[in-house]
């Protein structure tokens, strides 16, 4: 299901700006808006992906929750060392 999701992430992302790119060599040119936009989306399939682990990998999340107790943990107690 985990893969499924990335790769529906990544292609719902991706296959605009390819298809406009293939588009672009037939001599179609999208306006210039269309294209910025359909190049960041693509871009955006980066900032999905850490989302998409978050919400549905069990295990992705356990260890996101002990990496950022074991910095809790760091920084408390470089607070107490400081104060």
């Amino acid at each position: 299901m985990l893969l499924g999701l990335i790769l529906t992430a990544f292609i719902a992302s991706w296959l605009p700006f390819f298809v406009m790119y293939v588009l672009g060599a037939f001599g179609y040119e999208a306006p210039e808006l269309v294209f910025k936009f359909f190049f960041w989306l693509g871009y955006c399939n980066s900032g999905i992906n850490p989302v998409i682990y978050t919400v549905f990998n069990r295990e992705f999340k356990r260890a996101l929750c002990r990496q950022l107790r074991k910095q809790q943990r760091y920084l408390l107690s470089l607070r107490e060392h400081f104060l």
